[in-house]
């Protein structure tokens, strides 16, 4: 079967079409490949990406005084599922493409990480738990949906078959667990040097992580998610039933949408209960400032300090959720988001990430200014020599708990934007999943 619309400008030819369409460049297009191959280069051997290795988690005791409790440090899930976002969102999946095995060998990592309820949090503990999971059924719910075919049983161990055909030889065990793949079949056939890449970009025949194996750790982390959505305030934070953050909202939120996307029915209760947080958080004249969580004080006035970073993933969450282009409410988020454009002074590669995936959706002149600003300044600001070559330096706020993987991972998604996901407002087709 062929991946659901949602998913159509990540094929190779739509991609650089769709990346010359809608704002990148041929130097921000390199700019994802470098990152990509310097996350391929620096995969753990066991497939994932270790998030310590990489300095996060460096923050105990905040400036105020709060205990972070070296918060990402443990972020391994987490953090590998971002990384796996940024090869899933440039097209590269576990079935095909130069970066097949990596990705498999991450999935096979990352589920194996499961516990028996569901979730996929790790090692990580308070703060980072809940961000973790959600980005790790966020990864699996896009492999799931952006699958080709199905395969039922890991064919043939990957490391085995490239290692036969390198001393130029397959095992008869492995031909005869292969034998149900005729794309395994056409490896055979190939002569010289040229087969052991072949294997590679040919995975999806030998994978690790079939189709049921996908398709059961994405139920049960769907089922995971909903389990510990607050059923009076419908959002979400560390615990079970807390009453959410806005910052936890669009993790969570995506990693339903992509699981519907994927054919996972959710309970109709859910959406309805993640548009009454929404609603709860609203701040500003027309409704379109946001701050990270509610804080009604005695006046019954949200008193919470409305902010950019906030405002932007709100938005973007309430595009998802099917709000109309140019309600009032989201008339007001990008103006503010417009007086508020990215810095280099004042870096934030959260706010760029959740303001670009926000104003690509919207189009116009406020996405045209947007785009040109942080394309051309991540660019400028990706590593561009040494071993950290394709990485950017994890220089803002959030650098210190996500380390070098974070910042690299969202950069790279940015960059990513014109073709990750379809603009919805400029379609006149309509995606096989709900607004």
């Amino acid at each position: 079967d062929n991946p659901p619309l949602t998913y159509k400008l990540r094929a190779e030819k739509a991609r650089r079409d769709a990346a010359e369409r809608y704002g990148g460049t041929k130097e921000s297009e390199s700019a994802v490949e470098r990152s990509l191959r310097w996350m391929a280069a620096n995969q753990s051997k066991d497939g994932r990406w270790d998030a310590e290795d990489f300095g996060a988690g460096q923050v105990g005791l905040d400036e105020n005084g709060v205990d972070r409790e070296f918060a990402g440090k443990e972020a391994d899930t987490g953090l590998t599922a971002l990384v796996m976002l940024s090869f899933l969102g440039a097209g590269y999946t576990h079935e095909e493409g130069r970066y097949a095995v990596e990705v498999d060998r991450a999935m096979d990592w990352l589920i194996s990480q499961q516990a028996a309820d569901g979730n996929l949090c790790g090692n990580a503990e308070k703060f980072a738990r809940m961000y973790c999971h959600a980005m790790a059924t966020y990864c699996l719910a896009e492999a799931y949906g952006m699958q080709k075919e199905v395969v039922l049983g890991p064919i043939v161990d990957p490391e085995a078959l490239r290692f036969a055909m390198d001393n130029g030889e397959l095992a008869a065990a492995h031909v005869a667990s292969a034998a149900t793949s005729q794309n395994i079949l056409s490896v055979i056939a190939m002569n010289g040097a040229a087969r052991s890449m072949e294997a590679h970009q040919m995975a999806y025949s030998i994978r690790r992580v079939d189709d049921l194996r996908l398709r059961a750790a994405l139920a049960k982390a769907v089922a995971f998610t909903i389990s510990q959505q607050d059923p009076k305030g419908g959002g979400w934070r560390y615990k079970q039933f807390q009453e959410g953050d806005v910052s936890m909202l669009g993790w969570q939120l995506m990693s339903l949408k992509s699981a519907e996307i994927a054919g996972v029915n959710l309970p109709e209760s859910v959406r309805t209960r993640m548009k009454a947080f929404v609603e709860s958080v609203r701040q500003g004249k027309s409704g379109g400032l946001f701050g990270y969580r509610r804080n009604v004080v005695a006046s019954g006035r949200n008193s919470e300090p409305v902010s950019p970073t906030m405002t932007a993933e709100a938005l973007f969450c309430q595009q998802m959720l099917g709000d109309p282009r140019d309600s009032a409410a989201s008339t007001e988020s990008i103006a503010y988001l417009m007086r508020n454009p990215p810095r280099l002074s004042d870096m934030n590669f959260y706010y760029w990430y959740y303001g670009t995936l926000a104003m690509y959706q919207h189009g116009g002149k406020p996405w045209q200014d947007w785009n040109a600003s942080v394309r051309d300044m991540l660019v400028e600001l990706q590593v561009q020599s040494g071993p950290m070559t394709g990485t950017w330096d994890p220089n803002d706020e959030w650098g210190r708990y996500g380390g070098r993987l974070y910042s690299t991972a969202l950069a790279t998604l940015t960059l990513e934007v014109y073709y990750r996901l379809l603009p919805l407002y400029r379609m006149n087709e309509t995606t096989d999943a709900k607004p």
